[in-house]
């Protein structure tokens, strides 16, 4: 129940809230475009105060009801408390559920309790619905950071089930084992922070029987990219090591890659590797498992190649599988832009000055960039970031709109009685179908004119008391600096 939404506070006056209403998808990842009994979810929290946050959800479809109410209390400096009741009932068998949890953060000490209690047969919704056996699970922690020094924590888990047994007739009944987990931790930064050493002892009670185990792991962070990671485990079935080797993914495009082993009591279990190139049209990916065991070794290879297609705003973008929201971004028509999304690389515009973002949050704000360095120093940029916080498997346009600069230069003279002289020092408006354009000249005739559009443009000024016509033609012309020449001021009848 609690994991529909955000249990953090509001402040006064805010509302959170989603309501839903669909089909259950079934046979998820085995068969397309297969939909069940409709469907509805929701949920709505309000800030009654800076301090108390109200709320409920519910949840129902064909024979299920499944709902209650929830709230967050600040407790001043001492932390935060949430506490959430549901009651279900599925063709007219009915269960409760009730969750409590409370955290504390500091900046040295750190607490976290959470309960867990459900009775009956509580359902939720899903494809088919679910059940549990769970009776309870309860969890304790406590924290302390030493600066410099590395942390330690304490932490007590325990779960119990019903001896009920859990509907048969439903796959997706989930049985919850009875257990108990006492852990201490301690996790050291080294390196300046590129890497980390942790170490775990922890003692379990699970099936009527005891174990204690111990984990040592070090990580080792290259740069933001690669990284390495090993660990030694130990406990009742002997000792185990694994080793990894990782590049990481970018979420734009590019390559990363993993290799990894594991092996116990000295003797290798499995080796794999996998790697995926995302390329601006398709994600390429690659696989290899090999596994040993009693003396015989079995391998799987695994190719794919996806990809996805949107439409939004009358434009097509062809790229990488669509996840959830997506994009489209529109830098006039200008390639090789390049574009970053909440300060990740995405990628660089394509021949159309498109870019398809197929992996935007939904209801969540991403700030969505491009690069001026990359945009050709004969266009203005006058905005290189837009906001945008999409619905849920939706699509958008963002629109960067840019100016090519170009600039267009000459001279004016003034023809009397068969002698030419520099027009200096006026000022008019040339016509020519679009809006004015302002004419200035300095001294020996010089104008400058920027961003005019192809065609011919004139003015009518005053010299000396006497009309004086000027005419221009404007060409097109790909050259950021066009040369006019010498230009004739006439006298008008």
């Amino acid at each position: 129940y609690s994991f529909y939404y955000s249990d953090q506070p509001l402040a006064q006056g805010l509302h959170d809230y989603s309501y839903s209403l669909g089909a259950l998808r079934q046979d998820y990842g085995l068969r397309s475009n297969h939909y069940g009994a409709t469907a509805f979810s929701a949920f709505h929290r309000y800030g009654l105060t800076n301090a108390v946050t109200v709320g409920g959800f519910a949840e129902a479809t064909r024979g299920l009801l499944n709902a209650g109410p929830s709230a967050t209390v600040v407790l001043g400096d001492a932390g935060i408390l949430n506490v959430t009741i549901a009651a279900s009932n599925f063709d007219g068998v009915s269960g409760k559920a009730a969750l409590a949890n409370y955290s504390f953060q500091s900046r040295r000490w750190s607490f976290g309790a959470t309960l867990r209690r459900e009775a009956g047969s509580y359902a939720m919704l899903g494809s088919p619905v679910t059940f549990s056996n769970r009776k309870y699970d309860a969890s304790l922690s406590a924290g302390y950071n030493v600066p410099g020094a590395g942390s330690v924590s304490l932490s007590y888990a325990a779960a119990s089930s019903n001896s009920a047994p859990l509907p048969g007739q439903f796959v997706n009944a989930t049985a919850s084992v009875a257990s108990r987990v006492t852990a201490l931790s301690y996790s050291l930064p080294l390196f300046s922070g590129r890497s980390s050493l942790t170490t775990r002892l922890s003692h379990v009670d699970q099936d009527q029987q005891s174990r204690n185990e111990a984990f040592i792991g070090f990580t080792y962070n290259f740069d933001g990219n690669y990284s390495v990671a090993a660990n030694l485990r130990k406990d009742q079935g002997g000792t185990g090591e694994s080793f990894q080797f990782t590049k990481n993914q970018p979420v734009g495009e590019g390559l990363g890659f993993t290799a990894s082993a594991d092996r116990s009591n000295g003797s290798l279990n499995n080796a794999q590797s996998s790697i995926q190139y995302n390329a601006p049209a398709a994600i390429f990916r690659g696989s290899s498992i090999n596994t040993y065991s009693q003396g015989q070794s079995t391998r799987g290879y695994n190719l794919s190649v996806a990809g996805g297609v949107g439409y939004a705003g009358e434009l097509v973008g062809f790229g990488r599988p669509i996840t959830d929201s997506f994009g489209i971004v529109k830098v006039d028509s200008l390639p090789g832009v390049d574009v970053s999304v909440n300060g990740q690389a995405m990628g660089k515009t394509d021949s159309r000055g498109i870019l398809f973002l197929p992996t935007l949050s939904a209801y969540y704000d991403s700030d969505v960039s491009i690069s001026p360095e990359s945009v050709p120093m004969e266009y203005s940029v006058p905005i290189v970031k837009l906001k945008l916080s999409p619905s849920l498997r939706s699509g958008s346009v963002l629109n960067f709109e840019i100016t090519r600069l170009q600039a267009f230069t000459g001279s004016i003279q003034i023809e009397e009685q068969g002698q030419r002289r520099p027009l200096e020092f006026i000022e008019a408006n040339l016509l020519g179908g679009g809006k004015p354009v302002l004419l200035r000249t300095g001294r020996r005739g010089e104008f400058y004119l920027d961003n005019v559009k192809p065609g011919t443009l004139a003015t009518t000024t005053f010299v000396d008391g006497k009309p004086c016509r000027i005419e221009m033609t404007i060409p097109a012309s790909s050259e950021t600096f066009v040369e006019l020449g010498e230009l004739v001021c006439r006298n008008s009848p």
